[in-house]
């Protein structure tokens, strides 16, 4: 029997130590929602080894202090558990919802505190359980070891039931099993006098809860996250990134790969502004930008200030390189040269220089322009 249990302990404590893994993998908002969560796993799985040991160690006359300690602590981890759990769900409740939640979180810390203090005294005294030739035995107090925890998950029941509208869950079938599994937990460890603490039961409640409303909760704030990220590079006017995207990008750029660099900046800005009024000078920052994008739809381009861009091209072709900013040249020109260009070639390692260097490249560009033209480039 003590083999099986064993083997159940262990196969249980592998997937609550992948759900843990899991949970460390995802972004630093979705890790924070699910900081409570990860503390009752973390408790279930050190209660399911400990409980495992205990089973093992059974039998040994030779470890008998061992299996008293492990024994011990897996009844007050289960307090702990508990505790743990009352917590992540009153952080779930919404401000202005959580009277009630509160109450009953500090109602589960006192009954579990209580709850320790007579488990302590129990093991101390060999009411609760006592240790004989190798082996557990229980104490005149063990039937009643449960009824705290048992007090405990019916008032997590009431927070349950409470919880699941703020997460938009409508399925009666999810909140039946949010509900029945960790029920029919506490039931079969009433019932079946061998399984000593219950972790077994409780990670499989654990199990159901991640899939049925901790995965959601890490799935919106993972795509919070994400759409933040990218709200926060992104220009509001062209859709290019912006001068925090066009950082990242720097700094991502593997050190030994070529690329290449387009500077762009564009032409007679101010004078639309003055003239035609900001709405039209928008429209021709929007239209280099447009022209950027088709013309390097596999660069990552970016508006670095309100006329300046920068595309940045990584594992560019060289062979083709010459020829695409020959083809930007052109397509500028078609366009009433709406902007000045210049382009230089580099590494990752170099690419703050060979930004200056397409740059002043630009500048170059810039001043054929206003000769050219004749208009006064400071207007």
């Amino acid at each position: 029997m003590f083999s099986v249990l064993v083997a159940t302990n262990f196969i249980s404590a592998l997937f609550i130590f992948v759900i843990i893994v899991g949970l460390y993998q995802v972004s630093g908002e979705a890790i924070e929602k699910a900081r409570h969560f990860r503390y009752c796993l973390w408790t279930c799985l050190a209660g399911l080894i400990l409980e495992a040991t205990a089973y093992i160690l059974d039998g040994h006359v030779e470890y008998t202090h061992l299996i008293t300690i492990a024994n011990y602590l897996a009844y007050v981890l289960i307090d702990v558990l508990i505790c743990f759990y009352g917590l992540y769900l009153y952080t779930m409740f919404p401000d202005g919802e959580k009277v009630i939640s509160r109450r009953i979180a500090i109602l589960l810390g006192s009954l579990c505190s209580l709850d320790v203090l007579i488990q302590t005294y129990g093991t101390i005294s060999g009411q609760l359980f006592y240790v004989k030739d190798g082996s557990i035995y229980n104490g005149p107090w063990a039937p009643y070891s449960v009824l705290i925890p048992a007090l405990c998950f019916l008032s997590t029941i009431f927070l349950v039931l409470k919880i699941y509208r703020f997460f938009g869950i409508t399925n009666p079938l999810i909140l039946l099993l949010l509900v029945f599994v960790p029920g029919l937990s506490t039931a079969v460890v009433f019932y079946f006098s061998a399984l000593q603490h219950g972790f077994i039961g409780a990670a499989i409640s654990l199990e159901v809860i991640y899939v049925m409303l901790q995965s959601k909760i890490v799935a919106e704030a993972n795509f919070n996250a994400q759409r933040y990220n990218e709200l926060s590079t992104k220009d509001a006017l062209t859709g290019l990134k912006n001068r925090r995207g066009y950082l990242d990008a720097l700094e991502s750029l593997p050190p030994e790969d070529s690329v290449g660099v387009v500077f762009c900046d564009v032409n007679s800005l101010k004078a639309v502004n003055d003239s035609q009024g900001h709405a039209a000078g928008d429209q021709l920052i929007i239209t280099v930008a447009n022209l950027l994008r088709s013309s390097f739809p596999d660069g990552i381009d970016c508006r670095i200030s309100g006329d300046e861009f920068v595309c940045l091209l990584p594992k560019v072709d060289l062979e083709r390189f010459q020829s695409r900013m020959d083809a930007l040249g052109v397509l500028l020109r078609t366009h009433n040269q709406i902007a000045s260009y210049g382009y230089a070639l580099g590494s990752g390692a170099s690419a703050l220089d060979t930004i200056k260097d397409a740059e002043n490249m630009m500048y170059l560009d810039k001043e054929r322009y206003y000769s050219e033209t004749g208009r006064d480039r400071r207007r």
